[in-house]
């Protein structure tokens, strides 16, 4: 079930690492224009390939309604605030 890709649970610490490096980087790039949209793009791929390993041990483990249950909720969060604003 999920992205299954073994480069990522095999380095999962470097890219973790990578992670925190993009987010301090686009403290940095902030004024600089191209460069720090690379890095918000750079930084959601990364975060996106990190959480997969997570939500995927998740549902192996047959936590696959924890991960459905914070799904919902983030959605019920997220439509009412968006009414709200």
């Amino acid at each position: 079930v999920g992205i299954d890709i073994p480069a990522i649970k095999e380095f999962y610490w470097g890219f973790v690492i990578l992670e925190f490096a993009l987010i301090f980087g686009m403290g940095f790039a902030r004024n600089k224009p191209g460069l720090n949209i690379f890095m918000l793009f750079a930084f959601a791929l990364v975060s996106g390939l990190t959480m997969s390993v997570l939500v995927g041990h998740y549902i192996s483990v047959g936590a696959g309604n924890m991960v459905a249950n914070a799904l919902i909720l983030t959605t019920v969060a997220f439509g009412a605030l968006s009414v709200f604003a």
